[in-house]
């Protein structure tokens, strides 16, 4: 995770229960959601994400579980 994205980064609880936590980048009308698939793909596949697309045109989230 990047600095950049470590200041978006919110903790939610899913369930009240299980702990996860997740960012948001942009407010375009495109909307992406990232997630990744395993211990071969993690959420670092997925930085800079936000530095290669338009954020007027896209807006990105990703989710990720503690």
């Amino acid at each position: 995770m990047t600095q950049a994205q470590a200041g978006k980064v919110r903790h939610i609880a899913v369930d009240g229960a299980d702990q996860g936590w997740a960012w948001r980048a942009g407010h375009g009308p495109i909307t992406l959601l990232l997630l990744h698939g395993g211990s071969d793909c993690t959420h670092g596949n997925f930085e800079g994400f936000e530095d290669g697309l338009p954020l007027d045109k896209y807006t990105l989230y990703d989710y990720g579980r503690l």
